[in-house]
């Protein structure tokens, strides 16, 4: 599902941020990757999500090579990738169901099968009873479920969370992982995290160390 070679980047290039990067994932693996404030997770994620361009290496992802710029890069990147993110970046004032159904609709689905997805996809992570709650009134749980089935809706080889726990108590943090490992099945699932029982969620954790993956 997911290839990648000899992945390396850096923002100064007296100064290498990830360098040796190398992996091979098939649907189903779940990723955990840790370490501390600066030491790449975020940009490793952003690598894998196809927002940034890595200096050297090659990444694959379903079958299909991904070139370095180009509309078929940016076609990878809307059809085969989704993201949750820490913040929920929800509309606040819309109904569940709506914010759920968008990316469908942003794709040129029709609005019966859209919305046909996204209570598919409400009712993988427990939010059934919620598809008619505007955003605003949900709690800080909810709403990262909700931003986890509209990930989900996409229908994506690669699904990247980025501290997609870190403003929740207990109790939402493991509804929340819980979602997203048992949705994301069929898909490859990366985490970057800083809480430890996160990580151990996941069935591999990788720590970032001086910018290789250990």
């Amino acid at each position: 599902m997911l290839t990648v070679n000899d992945l390396s980047f850096s923002y100064d290039r007296d100064r290498p941020l990830l360098h040796g990067i190398d992996m091979g994932l098939r649907a189903g693996d779940s990723i955990a990757i840790v370490g501390p404030s600066g030491s790449g997770k975020s940009t490793l994620l952003a690598l894998l999500g196809l927002l940034l361009s890595p200096d050297t290496g090659t990444l694959s992802l379903d079958n299909c090579h991904v070139p370095a710029r180009g509309a078929l890069r940016d076609r990878i990147r809307r059809e085969k990738t989704a993201w949750v993110f820490q913040e929920a970046h929800l509309l606040g004032q819309r109904p569940v169901i709506e914010n759920v159904a968008l990316p469908g609709l942003a794709r040129g689905q029709g609005a019966r099968e859209s919305v046909e997805v996204a209570r598919a996809m409400l009712t993988a992570v427990g939010m059934t009873d919620h598809e008619q709650a505007t955003v605003d009134t949900l709690s800080g749980g909810e709403a990262q479920r909700v931003c986890v089935a509209r990930a989900l809706c996409q229908r994506p080889c690669l699904v990247l969370a980025d501290e997609p726990t870190g403003h929740l108590d207990r109790n939402n943090t493991e509804l929340v992982i819980r979602c997203l490992v048992e949705a994301t099945r069929d898909s490859v699932l990366f985490v970057a995290t800083h809480d430890t029982w996160v990580a151990d969620q996941c069935a591999q954790a990788f720590e970032l160390v001086n910018g290789e993956l250990i």
